[in-house]
């Protein structure tokens, strides 16, 4: 296991501040444009995180191992070993690149100031190890020849470390060379007993005769022989021997699961659990047969242990589902079962019983049934009787009804009476009806209560309606919300018009009841779930509340079943939504009535384009501007053949208002052209609309000329069209007529002392002073003054002083300008609110 997080963090706390950090910081990047980091900046980073640093590590390792092997060299940074250590243990394969790195791991072990990452470094060593073990003990192994006396101590400790059987020789040869003395004589005789277990310290010849006992031994070959030959000794080096052995066979079996079918007869205990264990999540090609002879033989022994025989009836259960083709009855396995199901030990009954369920025998069923006569005594709660209650509907044990109805009546164990009401349904036992109704409306559990609706339901059928309608009441919602899914299944006008009455009252499990009566298909039901679907729909563009989203989500999907592709339906819909504003709601709905259209054979052309252009004008007020421009294609493309006049500027405005919406100013204007050349053949009414909101639309997007000459022809402008209009001839530089339009406006009567006034009247003191009139302008400002005193408007009194301030300056002659005009200074416009 590679050092810990936590543990990192305090190795950089132990070493932080040392010099030799201070020379491993990257250099900083030249003035100028950035370039990216390289690997070896982003591991050296101080202000990296322990992720980044990881990526720099391993793309270091790939791109320039060089730089990597001289960080491992001279760094003294933990971090920054850490993470290099980390790159090279992930290697997948071990390649020889990465072998390479091992005199530098061995390295880092005798420095002493990295003392505390000596264990990541073995463990670095010991993840290479397990990928590619020859080359790794080779390369250790050639360090022992080093001239140095601290490598070769080093590489001996990482021998022992390794703990494999290939690095015996060497270092028995390393001790010869002491002959059993000094230090390196020690560092070998250790790594020897770490690697055997066998406490010959630095005997060169207890060694030597070892080596030529059991030179090409196994290391689990080597151990075994030793605990058959201690055995009668249990020390703890025994303990040690057989505790060694468990995780090489769990190394083992890791590498290869086809050896935990054999583990599962293994003297040791512990290695039969592993193995049994190992092979319920492990997939791979093994033996199912072998497997499942041994899990019946160790069953059958009577000897294992509690956690064996556990182990080894969950197994047999996957075994069987896993086994192609299906496995055919078994008497052996059978008979097995029967006889665990009535062991004294209740985990093991229990599970002896989840395992009967997939075999229904006839010596099973007998089993199950006699243990749960025996069990009849309801004093209290047992979970034996429980599991044995669970079986019983898929072992078909008609024969337990009584049992079953008894335990439904009178089992203490809430878990206990809700296996009696599942398997009474499962098995339909008519004459449990009265007390499935009992249970769903009486028991003191909800639990029960919930789980008893579908037994009665399948009990009872269409008869289960009147318990199933007062049971809609219940004080818990989660026995509502079951109960109304068995009710719809139902498919009465009685359930629906309880389904129903319930929803008009309901609070709590709105969405579930939705569901339900969308299951029944009845189109009768459609009016209730579309005022439900308006009622949670999201108001303007934001997200449904988290009480309102299921509601929102199963109306939706209720719809879409009441209504499938029946136009009329949906016309209705969108009839009841239309005095709502919700855009989403819209959307979607016109959304579903084009897409019933299209699954018409020959759609009305009239009726698909009327629905096409509103799904266009849902899906814009929806902000979604690709559908609906989506949707104008598609009324171009289909009925283009049917559309008026009319029906064709609509389909330009639109797309105006779609691009205008995306940001696409010259595509917006574009379309809104060539409304206004539609609109010639329009209806007056609607041209004059089209007019006014392209004019809007060209002075948004900055083209004051042409929202002039749109709007100049139009009499009886609004109040609002007259104030654009000009402010479009100001910007034109038409100040005359602009100031004449201004004053003619707030001459109107109902502009008196509303929010436009108040526009209207900073217009004109702007356009004044863009006309060099700063003596009528201060006149107007006069005028403004009087209407804001006493009024909170802050910023209305603020400007009024910034422009009078730049009327005054305007009087005054200014230097070199003999006219005495003021200098041209951009206008502070005043945002105003326009509805479209």
């Amino acid at each position: 296991m590679l050092v810990s997080s936590a543990a990192r963090v305090f190795l950089v706390g132990l070493l932080a501040g040392s010099a030799a950090a201070q020379n491993e910081a990257p250099a900083r990047p030249e003035t100028g444009a950035a370039k990216p980091a390289s690997a070896k900046d982003r591991l050296l980073a101080p202000d990296s995180d322990e992720r980044a640093r990881a990526a720099a590590a391993v793309e270091l390792l790939a791109s320039e191992p060089g730089v990597a092997r001289d960080q491992l060299a001279r760094s003294s940074r933990p971090d920054v070993l850490g993470a290099l250590l980390d790159a090279i243990a992930s290697d997948p394969n071990a390649r020889p690149e990465t072998i390479a790195f091992v005199p530098d791991l061995i390295a880092l072990t005798r420095r002493p100031e990295l003392e505390a990452l000596r264990p990541q470094v073995v463990t670095t060593l010991t993840a290479l190890h397990a990928k590619s073990p020859t080359e790794l003990v080779a390369a250790v192994v050639a360090r022992l020849d080093d001239s140095d006396a601290a490598t070769v101590r080093a590489a001996a400790d990482v021998l022992g470390a390794l703990r494999d059987v290939g690095a015996i020789g060497p270092l028995v040869r390393l001790l010869r060379r002491t002959d059993g003395d000094g230090p390196l004589a020690t560092a070998a005789g250790a790594a020897l007993e770490a690697i055997t277990l066998y406490p010959y310290g630095t005997n060169v010849m207890a060694w030597s005769q070892f080596l030529e006992q059991n030179g090409g031994k196994t290391r689990d070959r080597i151990l075994e022989e030793m605990i058959a030959r201690e055995r009668v000794e249990k020390d703890e080096q025994l303990r040690m021997a057989e505790d060694e052995i468990v995780r090489l066979k769990a190394e083992a079996a890791e590498a290869d699961p086809k050896r935990m079918v054999a583990d599962l007869t293994y003297p040791l205990a512990q290695v039969r659990w592993n193995a049994a264990r190992g092979l319920l999540v492990r997939g791979g090609d093994v033996d199912l047969g072998a497997a499942r002879e041994a899990v019946l033989a160790g069953l059958e022994s009577g000897t294992e242990p509690t956690e064996i025989v556990i182990a080894y009836l969950e197994l047999l259960v996957v075994i069987d589902e896993r086994a192609e083709p299906a496995p055919v009855p078994d008497e052996r396995r059978d008979r097995v079962l029967a006889t665990l199901v009535g062991d004294a030990r209740s985990e093991v009954a229990i599970h002896a019983a989840e395992a009967a369920g997939h075999t229904p025998g006839p010596a099973v069923t007998e089993a199950v049934l006699a243990a749960l006569k025996r069990l009849q005594t309801y004093d209290e709660p047992s979970d034996v009787r429980t599991a044995l209650l669970k079986v019983t509907g898929r072992l078909g044990l008609v024969g337990a009804k009584d049992l079953l109805i008894a335990a439904l009546r009178r089992d203490p164990g809430v878990d206990g009476r809700i296996a009696a009401a599942t398997n009474l349904g499962a098995l339909a036992i008519a004459e449990a009806s009265a007390d499935l109704e009992h249970a769903l409306t009486a028991d003191p559990e909800w639990r029960v209560r919930r789980r008893a609706a579908k037994p009665l339901a399948q009990v009872s059928g269409v008869a289960a309606v009147p318990a199933l309608t007062q049971a809609l009441s219940d004080a818990k919602p989660e026995v509502r919300a079951a109960v109304a899914e068995e009710l719809a299944g139902l498919k009465t006008d009685a359930a629906l018009a309880a389904l129903l009455a319930r929803l008009r009252v309901e609070d709590v499990v709105r969405g579930e009841l939705v569901k339900a009566i969308g299951t029944t298909g009845d189109a009768r039901a459609t009016d209730a779930v579309t005022e439900q679907l308006i009622r949670a729909a999201p108001k303007r563009l934001d997200p449904p509340d988290a009480a309102e989203e299921p509601v929102w989500r199963e109306a939706r999907a209720a719809l879409a079943t009441l209504c499938g592709d029946d136009v009329a339906r949906w016309s209705q819909v969108a009839a009841a939504a239309a005095a709502v504003d919700r855009p989403q709601l819209h959307a979607w709905i016109w959304g579903q009535t084009v897409r019933a259209f299209e699954l018409q054979a020959e759609p009305d052309q009239g009726a698909y384009l009327a629905a096409l252009l509103a799904q266009a004008r849902a899906a814009t007020r929806n902000l979604q501007w690709d559908a609906a421009l989506a949707a104008l294609d598609q009324a171009d493309a289909k009925c283009a053949k049917v559309a008026t006049a009319d029906d064709r500027v609509i389909a330009m405005r639109e797309r105006a208002r779609a691009h205008a919406g995306a940001g696409r100013g010259l595509e917006s204007t574009s379309a809104w052209n060539q409304a206004l050349v539609l609109a010639k053949t329009a209806s007056g009414h609607l041209a004059r609309e089209c007019a006014i909101e392209a004019a809007r639309s060209f002075f948004d997007f900055g083209n004051a000329a042409a929202c002039e000459d749109v709007l100049a022809p139009l009499a009886d402008l609004a109040d609002e069209d007259a104030l654009l209009l000009a402010r479009a001839r100001r910007r034109n530089g038409r100040n005359d007529a602009a100031i004449a339009g201004l004053r003619e406006l707030l001459a109107r009567p109902q502009m008196a002392a509303t929010p436009l006034e108040l526009h209207a009247r900073f217009e004109l003191v702007e356009v004044l002073l863009d006309a060099n009139d700063a003596a009528a302008a201060l006149g107007e400002l006069d005028r403004l003054d009087r209407q804001l005193t006493g009024s909170n408007d802050d910023a209305s009194s603020l400007r009024s002083r910034e422009l009078r301030k730049k009327a005054s300056g305007a009087r005054e002659p200014v230097e070199g300008d003999s006219n005495g005009s003021h200098r041209d200074t951009p206008a502070i416009h005043h945002g105003m609110t326009r509805t479209r």
